[in-house]
């Protein structure tokens, strides 16, 4: 009788999600052992790079984030392996989520936050998968891309 009042209830309240993942995907994925890495020297990853562009149709229910994770060529680094990875989140944001967070700006924010948890771990697994498959016997030359805090980040407008 309880499972059915929950029920009846959570219909009563038409319980709307404020956001609604539809998919995620990789849009480009590119890794390679780096010719100019030295084995002798400390692994140093200068040039690392990870930024967020969003955009949204123009009723802005609809958004799309990409993330964009690169290990570029860099003189003063040193690492194993150059990459770069791009995926992408498509939301549906309803109308009362953005009222209630206060207006566009934060609503996208929020959205390309949440898109960049959910994204930035799916592109660490690929990377460490196809890592694992690199010419280094030495499991330390692996990918394993650092944890990031997102609440920081600004998406690029697209």
């Amino acid at each position: 009788m309880l499972v059915y009042k929950e029920k009846q209830m959570a219909e009563e309240q038409k319980v709307q999600p404020q956001m609604l993942l539809h998919t995620y995907f990789v849009e480009e994925l590119n890794c390679k052992a780096n010719p100019e890495f030295d084995i002798k020297k400390d692994i140093s990853p200068k040039g690392f790079k990870v930024s967020l562009e969003g955009s949204q149709s123009k009723d802005s229910l609809h958004r799309n984030v990409r993330l964009f994770i690169e290990q570029a060529p860099d003189k003063e680094g040193n690492f194993p392996f150059l990459f770069k990875v791009v995926m992408t989140a498509l939301f549906d944001v309803n109308k009362e989520f953005i009222e209630a967070v206060g207006g566009e700006e934060k609503a996208a924010k929020i959205v390309a936050q949440n898109a960049s948890e959910l994204l930035y771990p799916a592109a660490r697994e690929l990377l460490m998968l196809i890592s694992a498959h690199g010419p280094y016997v030495d499991k330390r030359m692996n990918i394993m891309l650092p944890p990031i805090s997102f609440s920081q980040f600004e998406p690029t407008k697209n």
